[in-house]
């Protein structure tokens, strides 16, 4: 990782240098045209650590700007001298989310923090592909049988590792009234819906040498079921025929008015894009931490670019809210290009729905959060 700082923090800065995963290119830098200047002769530089105060001609806009235009794939830390709110919402709008403040600096937790996030960047640059045919024949089926009767819905539930897409689906799912929902748990390696549920994984009397998806339902009350148990499929039968999977899906597609899918956090195997791909709205599970902000405005720009998923299937929902997340206004100007359908205020009665299996009725809070998402996709 290469650094460049520009900071007059001369602690911070000798203290950088003795991170082995940190290469800090340059001694501090003093003034706005030495970080111009550098960035012209070295032009693999990753990260900028830099002082709002940092002395020159220009103003704090000006200057970013003008280091945007000479790298914009530079990733920039900056230090403020106090909050401000004007210039925190250009901040965010320019890509910059890593914002700190010299009166509450403090050095250890700094650097491990740049090193936790450099470790996620790794992870995340390592994309897994799984050739997996029966999927993508299982998706195929999903989208002709939901052109076909459009007042059926496919939802995803989408986010990255730790938003609460399984505890959100649970309670969308129970919050659908006077509907036939089909709950699919797609997270086939790590999932974890059915101990939520207090449910068995697979059906009592399920026959384990020939399986069919439908042999895995799993009835929660009258009007939902579940789907959890697909490791036994995807790992023992390895060719299935498209036409079993037509007819698998063509019963599903008539007796459900809704099918959520909770995806897996391992969110680079192939059948995550289809399953987003082929749903009519994907629910982009967003907490609203700085942290958390960056590894999702990285997920949602590969999803655009690099899965070529439309922008307007995609809602997001800012989950887990609570007095000390990023305001409203911010959140908006980061995911200017989304649509932020609602929030869900995070609250110590889920504690109580987990350890309950859900069969402790939700709070009137949680349900109003949840029937206002629920009238927005219907």
């Amino acid at each position: 990782m290469n650094i460049i700082t520009a900071l007059s923090n001369t602690e911070l800065h000798e203290e950088l240098k003795k991170v082995n995963e940190f290469n800090i290119l340059s001694k501090d830098i003093q003034y706005q045209e030495g970080v111009i200047e550098t960035l012209k002769e070295i032009h693999k530089v990753d990260i900028l650590i830099m002082s709002e105060t940092i002395p020159g001609e220009l103003n704090i806009y000006e200057f970013i700007n003008k280091i945007k235009k000479e790298n914009k794939n530079l990733k920039i830390i900056i230090f403020l001298k106090e909050k401000k709110e004007e210039l925190e919402i250009f901040l965010y709008s320019k890509g910059i989310h890593d914002i700190y403040y010299d009166n509450k600096i403090n050095i250890n937790e700094f650097i491990k923090n740049i090193k936790e996030k450099n470790k996620i960047n790794k992870i995340e640059n390592k994309i897994q592909k799984i050739n997996d045919n029966k999927l993508f024949q299982i998706i195929r089926i999903i989208k002709k049988l939901k052109n076909k009767n459009k007042k059926n819905k496919i939802i995803s539930i989408i986010g990255t590792h730790g938003s609460g897409k399984s505890v959100f689906s649970i309670n969308l799912v129970k919050s659908i009234k006077n509907k036939k929902v089909l709950l699919i748990d797609f997270d086939i390696i790590n999932n974890s819906i059915h101990t939520l549920l207090g449910v068995k994984k697979y059906p009592v009397n399920i026959n384990k040498e020939k399986i069919e998806i439908d042999d895995l339902i799993i009835k929660i009350n009258n009007n939902i079921n579940l789907i959890c148990g697909l490791d036994l499929i995807y790992k023992k039968n390895q060719k299935i025929k498209e036409e079993e999977i037509k007819n698998i899906f063509t019963k599903l597609n008539n007796i459900y008015d809704y099918i959520i899918v909770d995806t897996s956090s391992e969110c680079f195997f192939d059948y995550t894009k289809f399953i987003i791909r082929n749903s009519d709205i994907s629910l982009f599970l967003v907490e609203s931490n700085l942290i958390e902000i960056e590894k999702s405005k990285k997920l949602l720009d590969m999803y655009i670019k690099n899965w070529n998923i439309k922008k307007e299937k995609i809602k997001i929902i800012m989950n887990k809210q609570n007095k000390n997340s990023i305001y409203k206004k911010i959140l908006k100007n980061i995911f200017t290009d989304f649509n932020i359908i609602g929030e869900i205020k995070y609250s110590d009665n889920y504690n109580t729905l987990i350890n309950k299996n859900f069969n402790y009725y939700m709070n009137n809070k949680i349900k109003r959060e949840f029937l206002n998402v629920i009238k927005i996709i219907q």
